[in-house]
């Protein structure tokens, strides 16, 4: 049965509030390698490139989360280093009252 008008603007008006339209424009020979790609997996090319989309930004995140527990260990290290040669001094700073 074919959808109403108003079945059609309840879709569209669902559609643009809950989706975002992201274009794509790659050069057709990469186009192509890309759906060739796509399809190898029997997968959608949309959900493809969500896929794909998703796993770079969990990859970027954990490279990030990495990158700062490496410089917190790197100042970690240097601060313990600069209270072993009395640079600094051992525990808590005392606050001044006021």
């Amino acid at each position: 049965m074919p959808k109403t008008e108003a079945q059609k603007r309840a879709t569209a008006k669902y559609d643009k509030a809950t989706y975002d339209e992201i274009k794509f424009k790659p050069r057709k020979d990469v186009g192509a390698r890309v759906r060739a790609h796509a399809a190898e997996r029997y997968k959608s090319l949309n959900e493809f490139l969500l896929t794909a989309c998703e796993t770079q930004i969990a990859l970027d995140e954990q490279a990030e989360a990495e990158r700062y527990y490496e410089i917190m260990r790197m100042a970690a290290e240097r601060t313990e280093a600069m209270q072993a040669e009395g640079d600094l001094p051992q525990g808590k700073p005392k606050r001044k009252k006021k």
